[in-house]
Parts: structure tokens; sequence; C-alpha cells
């Protein structure tokens, strides 16, 4: 007879791993958001080289976290941050002051995703 040892052992492990993926959601998040910062702030000083290409490392790293995101992830929410991006780094590229609301918007979409993969009640239910 096993008992409930090994059941407790892997929902102990399950945890520890949902724990794990909203912290590290929340901390690449957080490093997106500040390249955006960064790169409003570029903008707005009227340094649209800079900002554009801010932005488009920033598209890069995204980039090589897809896989990770949709895994993790709601896809329509990826694909979506993921358009925002390449909007933002269009507009970036274009000096156009249409970037400013889609930066707020790409903000949205970047605290959405870390804030879906937090270990809440209002998520498990």
């Amino acid at each position: 007879m096993r008992g409930p040892v090994p059941p407790l052992i892997v929902l102990t492990g399950i945890l520890a791993l949902c724990l794990w993926n909203g912290h590290h959601l929340t901390a690449r998040t957080e490093q997106w958001q500040n390249a955006l910062s960064q790169a409003e702030s570029l903008a707005i000083r009227e340094d649209w080289g800079s900002a554009a290409d801010t932005l488009s490392e920033a598209l890069q790293d995204w980039r090589k976290s897809r896989t990770y995101l949709h895994v993790v992830c709601r896809h329509d929410m990826v694909n979506e941050a993921e358009d925002l991006y390449r909007r933002c780094a269009v507009l970036a590229r274009q000096e156009h002051t249409d970037l400013f609301p889609e930066l707020e918007s790409l903000r949205g979409c970047l605290h959405t995703l870390a804030e879906t993969e937090q270990f809440a009640w209002g998520n498990l239910f």
C-alpha cells in the first residue's frame, strides 16, 4: 500500500511549478515593460531612431520567449501582444506620435499576461 505520499509529492511539484511560472512570467513582463518605458522616454525626447532600436530589441527578446508564452498563456493574448510590438516598432521608425497610445495598449496587454498566470483564487476558479 502506497498511501497518500506519492500523490502529495506530485501535487506539491505541480504547485511549485505553478508558483515558479507566475514569478518567471512576472519578471519577464517587467523587463519588457522597462524596455517600453525606455523607448517611450526616447520618443518623447524625439530620439526616434533609438526608440525604434529599443523596440526592435524588445521584440527580438519577446520572440525568444514565444514558445514558452504559447505554452503557458492564451494564444490570442500572446498574438495580440506581438502584433502591438510590431505596430510600435513601425510607428517608432516612422516617427509617428500614435506610438504613445500603442505603447500604453502594449503595457496593458503585458500586464494582463502576467496577471493571468499569478497564483490567485480568481485564476483558479
